[in-house]
């Protein structure tokens, strides 16, 4: 769990960063505890408006997702990513969701499989986001093949490093550096 938390954690942090950025003049909730990767993805807007049934669903399902993962239902939560994607297979937080859960689970090939799917996308709708996937995943499967489609930025100047290292710090207990 330590692996996730490390993977997770940074991205949580990134995308609350390029949430408030980018839509810092919109007016959006905050949550007492701890901005979550997923939280800040829904606050951003989506590019297909959904009706309203089809949003309480995508909320049913999400809250389905989140609470199989926790309980490491993973196949129960994999169903769950499955069937709220198919009612929104754009949105940045599920795609996201996916990430994750395929990181939870160690199963490498799923989370290539995203990495061929879905890269592309959040490299240009949430490049933020996607260069801390590609840092972690890079970290996690550094050799493996599906990372020569994207450029290698491990070794470029990254304004949010230091964010970074101290969300990771706080959430392991480490000292950055």
């Amino acid at each position: 769990r330590t692996a996730v938390t490390e993977f997770a954690t940074p991205l949580r942090a990134e995308l609350s960063r390029v949430a408030t950025t980018a839509w810092g003049s919109m007016s959006m909730p905050t949550a007492p505890e701890a901005p979550s990767l997923t939280a800040a993805i829904a606050r951003m807007p989506d590019p297909q408006p959904k009706s309203k049934v089809i949003s309480n669903q995508l909320a049913d399902l999400r809250t389905e997702i989140d609470t199989n993962a926790a309980y490491g239902r993973y196949a129960a939560a994999k169903a769950a990513l499955e069937q709220a994607l198919a009612l929104a297979p754009s949105d940045l937080e599920l795609i996201v969701k996916a990430f994750e859960l395929a990181r939870l689970q160690e199963d490498v090939e799923s989370f290539t499989a995203w990495v061929g799917r879905a890269g592309h996308i959040l490299a240009k709708r949430a490049p933020a986001i996607w260069q801390s996937i590609v840092r972690e995943g890079r970290a996690w499967i550094p050799d493996h093949p599906v990372w020569k489609q994207f450029k290698d930025t491990s070794s470029e100047a990254d304004d949010t490093s230091s964010e970074f290292e101290e969300t990771r710090s706080y959430a392991t207990g480490r000292k950055p550096g």
